[in-house]
């Protein structure tokens, strides 16, 4: 383990034995701290073919021209660690023991990590107010603060309903009320809808994905602030496709995430065309059940997070995560193109999401703002960096997820349904904890 971490990932005691199994299979040894100095210098463009003392002198020339702070020591270098004051908010200042280093934007906690000093927020992981306050109805002892709390996470921004949801349902209203093919055409599998649908998805994937890594890895526009892993995407690595993890990141997305998505939604516009309203579970007048119809919608996203949870777990069983699973977790410092580069059988059963709509009456866009929200969401989930952006205006980010790929056998859901604390594997990600050596056995 590098001196100057307490924890690294790919010890037996961070990560399930399936992973290890694989790391070691793959021969993935923690680079030397002259390595970890070369690539942060190829990263910036930088000579990297010089001795140890001209890549750090480099560094930190590099780290006092972006913003004045000492440069980053490498992974291997036992570093002091200082008390600095943190901004924690308006509740005032707090203290919180750092690498030596003050974060960008006065914000958060840095800790000690196996490639340099992790960003951690102020605030530990915590979940949506809407189970606990369902416990409390059920038990019919709710109170006014946690109903108030409930009504601000649905309709507060950022909230539920804001802004996300909004935005992704009305890209899914706009794309199929604009580029579906007619049913009528869909009676039997022809290349040309078939194939328009595939690249209404591909369109709408880049958009999203190609956004956020536009934004946060070509133009940089956030810098180094709020970054989980101070590493930026690997290059010349022997990990992924091509040497590359946005080349690698982008083929598994494409080739096989895209590919599946589409095949879901043709075969259900098939089965529409073929069968009609014959089985019972599709409608096509959204008003003739209006309640029903928008209760609905509004769950899709409690039942994708629910559905993900029983098939991620799933995927870290020993049997099946180092021939399939794997794949994703290569991704242990995500960006924008690592949320859905995945095995093709993992984008099987992850994309299954909609076939509850063969068993639930629902309307078309219930089945296609399952498809698009499963498609889409990962992007900004797996940006790497914490929210918000643009001058604090947009909310974007999961730390909760990035605890996940952290430490692999944690946070196998996400932040509104209480699985993860429910079955003790849930990670909040705070200082003291991250900087603790011990973790819970594998859930495995």
């Amino acid at each position: 383990e590098p001196s100057g971490t307490t924890q690294f990932h790919c010890t037996v005691t961070a990560c399930s034995r399936a992973h290890r199994d694989v790391m070691t299979k793959q021969r993935l040894d923690p680079p030397s701290p002259y390595k970890l100095m070369q690539q942060r210098c190829k990263d910036a463009g930088l000579p990297a073919n010089k001795t140890a003392d001209v890549l750090k002198k480099q560094l930190a020339e590099l780290d006092a021209a972006e913003g004045g702070t000492t440069a980053r020591e490498p992974s291997g270098t036992t570093q002091p660690t200082k008390r600095v004051s943190v901004k924690k908010g308006p509740g005032g200042v707090t203290t919180a023991p750092t690498s030596g280093m003050v974060t960008a934007d006065g914000t958060g906690s840095l800790i000690p990590g196996p490639y340099g000093p992790e960003w951690r927020p102020d605030t530990p992981v915590t979940y949506a107010p809407l189970f606990p306050f369902l416990g409390s109805v059920l038990q019919l002892s709710p109170s006014s603060q946690q109903a108030t709390d409930v009504f601000w996470w649905l309709f507060g921004y950022p909230g539920y309903l804001w802004p996300w949801n909004v935005i992704y349902l009305a890209i899914c209203y706009l794309s199929i009320t604009y580029t579906n093919p007619d049913l009528s055409r869909c009676t039997t599998y022809s290349a040309d809808w078939i194939i328009g649908l595939y690249l209404r998805n591909l369109a709408l994937l880049w958009m999203i994905c190609g956004g956020w890594h536009a934004l946060l890895y070509t133009f940089k526009a956030q810098g180094e602030k709020r970054k989980y892993d101070p590493r930026w995407q690997a290059t010349g690595s022997s990990r992924f496709l091509f040497g590359n993890q946005i080349y690698d990141n982008i083929f598994w997305s494409c080739a096989s995430g895209v590919t599946t998505w589409t095949a879901f939604e043709a075969y259900t516009m098939h089965q529409w065309a073929t069968t009609g309203t014959t089985t019972g579970a599709m409608y096509t007048d959204w008003w003739s059940s209006p309640v029903y119809s928008t209760a609905w919608l509004l769950l899709i996203p409690i039942w994708r997070e629910f559905h993900f949870y029983i098939g991620h777990r799933a995927l870290h069983w020993k049997r099946i995560y180092p021939y399939v699973h794997y794949l994703h977790h290569k991704n242990d410092n995500p960006g924008p193109w690592s949320g859905l580069a995945m095995h093709p059988i993992e984008h099987v059963i992850y994309f299954s999401v909609v076939l509850i709509h063969f068993i639930v009456p629902s309307h078309p866009l219930h089945f296609f703002f399952n498809a698009q929200h499963t498609a889409l969401t990962p992007a900004g989930g797996h940006s790497g960096f914490e929210g918000p952006f643009v001058d604090g205006k947009v909310p974007a980010g999961s730390f909760f997820h990035y605890l996940h790929h952290r430490y692999y056998d944690f946070n196998f859901g996400e932040a509104t349904i209480p699985l993860d604390k429910w079955f003790g594997t849930f990670k909040d990600g705070s200082v003291a904890e991250s900087r603790s050596k011990t973790t819970t056995p594998s859930p495995q």
